[in-house]
């Protein structure tokens, strides 16, 4: 014998709704945790990079490695060249080799839309470095390659030119400003 057949369908849908609910809440917080497992996985599987170059105008965003570790090899990524000043207290000039091209490896090819005053980011221990494009120039690929040291703290970019074969486009870029990430 049922004593308040309305409570006991209350509860019922209660239940109910509960069960419905649950999945519908839960099943995007499980999705979400299980992608982030799956990425924060196949991230600590990576080599360990060394800084990050991010140019925003051209959505480009590209691991530098160590200079003894075999990923820093312009036919696997961009290059960071050992010619480099590696962010000393009076002086740095961090130079940088990247294809151009249409290849999977030309992380450079759009290299040739950036103009003066344009931004590079370089994003390395715990600091991002904000640059600024001081001077673009081309130079005649013959083995050597001279490079200005017109700034105290730069960056140097360097990539084949686009649409001439015999000539390298370098970019200069002045550090304008440090911050902690």
């Amino acid at each position: 014998m049922v004593k308040n057949p309305l409570k006991i369908s209350s509860y019922l849908l209660i239940i109910i709704g509960l069960a419905i609910l649950i999945p519908t809440v839960t099943a995007p917080v499980i999705h979400d945790y299980l992608n982030n497992y799956q990425i924060n996985h196949k991230i600590s599987e990576h080599k360990p990079y060394y800084a990050i170059l991010k140019i925003p105008k051209i959505n480009l965003k590209q691991e530098l490695f160590p200079l003894d570790n075999p990923d820093n090899n312009v036919d696997k990524h961009i290059l960071l060249l050992k010619e480099s000043t590696l962010f000393e207290q009076n002086k740095s000039n961090i130079i940088i080799a990247g294809h151009s091209g249409s290849g999977s490896k030309a992380y450079f090819r759009n290299l040739y839309k950036l103009n003066l005053g344009d931004k590079i980011e370089l994003y390395f221990d715990n600091n991002i470095y904000y640059y600024e494009i001081k001077e673009i120039e081309l130079a005649n690929k013959i083995g050597t390659l001279y490079l200005k040291e017109n700034y105290s703290h730069m960056i140097t970019l360097i990539t084949c030119t686009k649409g001439d074969s015999s000539t390298q486009t370098i970019y200069y870029g002045e550090l304008k400003k440090q911050e902690k990430m």
